[in-house]
């Protein structure tokens, strides 16, 4: 009696993320290393912020045992409190590109989502539809710091129409998005004494940064999932 070679499933970012951080899925060794770009992330990100369909992932069930020896995502828990359940064969590259530019633990990039009617600074970002941008980072010879200085500010960030990537991971806490959310208009009610615009601001952000948040949580990333006992 033939099994079935593959079956196919439905699964939102959030359950994946999930399975990332509690290292129930792994790569197997012969799976290549990072390789993607800013671009390629900054397009991958684009095309789930706007609920546009990416190609299915490949997922082995592993069983009881692993049959390959394997490694978590770059960046990831290396922790299996829930053992693991699952290779990765195809999809890492955007896996890992959704996981790390969710948490911004990049070394040299930084990822935003840019809202255009928050800009008031004449820059580089020519956009009038929200977008997902990627700055550049660096330190120098001292180390101390990661420039540019502002990438790191709420309020600068904002005043260019940036939105740091992490206030919209299914996984954060809300508490994050209140406070950035406070220091990046705070300067509204501090240097203006406006009162009324400090709060409308906030109350126009809060949902739109809620909205996103509820697409990329629920947006799908479907799964073609080989059975366990399929030999290597």
């Amino acid at each position: 009696m033939s099994t079935q070679s593959s079956s196919a499933y439905n699964r939102t970012l959030q359950v994946w993320l999930q399975k990332v951080e509690q290292g129930e899925i792994k790569l197997p060794r012969f799976q290549r290393f990072e390789a993607w770009d800013f671009k390629r992330i900054c397009s991958l990100l684009d095309a789930i912020i706007n609920n546009l369909p990416l190609g299915a992932t490949l997922i082995h069930q592993v069983g009881n045992k692993e049959q390959f020896i394997s490694r978590y995502l770059v960046t990831a828990p290396q922790v299996s409190p829930n053992g693991v359940n699952e290779h990765l064969l195809d999809g890492q590259q955007r896996l890992t590109s959704i996981y790390r530019s969710l948490n911004n633990n990049y070394e040299y990039q930084t990822y935003f989502v840019y809202l255009p009617q928050y800009d008031t600074v004449d820059d580089s970002i020519e956009s009038d539809e929200i977008t997902v941008f990627c700055i550049s980072r660096y330190m120098k010879q001292d180390k101390k710091d990661t420039y540019p200085l502002w990438a790191n500010n709420a309020e600068k960030c904002f005043k260019k129409g940036l939105v740091p990537m992490e206030l919209f991971n299914p996984l954060g806490a809300e508490s994050l998005k209140e406070a950035w959310i406070s220091q990046a208009t705070d300067y509204i009610k501090s240097s203006s004494n406006d009162v009324e615009l400090y709060y409308k601001t906030q109350n126009d952000l809060r949902p739109q940064i809620s909205k996103l948040s509820e697409t990329i949580t629920f947006y799908n990333l479907p799964l073609l999932t080989l059975p366990q006992e399929k030999p290597k």
